[in-house]
């Protein structure tokens, strides 16, 4: 498949130049969201949260890579509270909220008009041009009248303990045997650095996890299989 210009130019940048940036763009529960929905309309569904924990928001400018959707569906694009109309090509992001500096979101805002089928939009933000701190943001929905909301309703019931952390161990529980048989944990710090990678026992609901030693503060832990992800926060004292 061809590479979109922007992209390969952003890649080529990365690994060209070594420029200092002011943080890692984090996304704490996926760069990716895949929708599938019988609802006419949907927004907050469609929300990709980050942190840009070292800078602003105001920092970081947006640029669409692609888009499809049928022509009779309504689309409105939401940068963390900027709203325009379609999939517009680019922009910066502003700050009209009460949020932090360094949280933001991208939203959608769907009116499928009634019409059945998919749609898959990918912006990319990024600092500077020629930076190698950016992401691409993918947002992959599909509506089906036909099906019903109870049907897509899953979730999955865990907990983790201790939490806060005194020791360098924890164990987290899944009460969902098919979940756990091909889940796995990510455990990741404040700026997006991974600190542990580690695979759910299939053969209980508890897995009992050892952590490198890490410092104390915030982490994030994600949980997931190839169907769903949780992302979690945990505190090490």
């Amino acid at each position: 498949m061809k590479k979109h210009p922007l992209y390969i130019a952003f890649i080529l940048g990365a690994f060209a130049l070594n420029l200092t940036c002011k943080g890692q763009i984090i996304f704490p529960k996926g760069h990716e969201k895949k929708l599938i929905t019988p609802i006419e309309n949907i927004y907050d569904e469609t929300a990709i949260p980050f942190i840009y924990p070292m800078g602003k928001i105001t920092d970081l400018k947006w640029k669409k890579l692609s888009d499809s959707f049928p022509v009779e569906w309504t689309v409105v694009a939401c940068m963390n509270g900027t709203c325009i109309p379609g999939t517009p090509e680019g922009g910066q992001f502003l700050n009209i909220l009460n949020n932090p500096d360094s949280i933001g979101f991208v939203k959608f805002h769907f009116d499928f008009n009634g019409k059945a089928g998919r749609g898959v939009i990918k912006y990319i933000i990024f600092e500077d041009f020629y930076s190698s701190n950016f992401d691409i943001v993918t947002l992959d929905v599909t509506y089906d009248p036909t099906l019903s909301e109870k049907s897509l309703s899953k979730t999955i019931d865990y907990s983790i303990f201790p939490n806060p952390i005194k020791d360098n161990k924890i164990w987290i529980n899944i009460r969902d045997a098919e979940f756990a048989a091909d889940g796995s944990v990510t455990i990741f710090n404040s700026i997006g650095q991974t600190v542990g990678q580690y695979i759910l026992n299939p053969g209980s609901n508890q897995t009992e996890i050892e952590l490198p030693l890490i410092s104390k503060g915030i982490y994030f832990i994600k949980i997931q299989n190839a169907n769903i992800q949780y992302t979690s926060t945990i505190i090490k004292e």
